[in-house]
């Protein structure tokens, strides 16, 4: 068995179909490798969504305090 990262939907938004590798068209990846704008405009989209979830570890952030009042 492979080595393999399970976990709570980190990024969905950008995977493929029920999770899966996102396949790029020639197109998309045309436009990503000539316009660096759009390259970094789309890393920085998917980079807040990774380490908006980090939130809730910062002690007596309000993203814990919600966390903590689910239980």
């Amino acid at each position: 068995m492979d080595a393999g990262w399970v976990t709570a939907g980190f990024g969905q938004r950008f995977a493929g179909k029920n999770g899966s590798n996102f396949e790029y068209s020639e197109e998309q990846k045309k436009i990503l490798a000539t316009d660096p704008q759009k390259y970094l405009a789309y890393r920085k989209k998917i980079e807040s969504e990774l380490n908006s979830r980090f939130r809730f570890i910062l002690n007596g952030s309000k993203e814990q305090q919600d966390a903590r009042a689910v239980r």
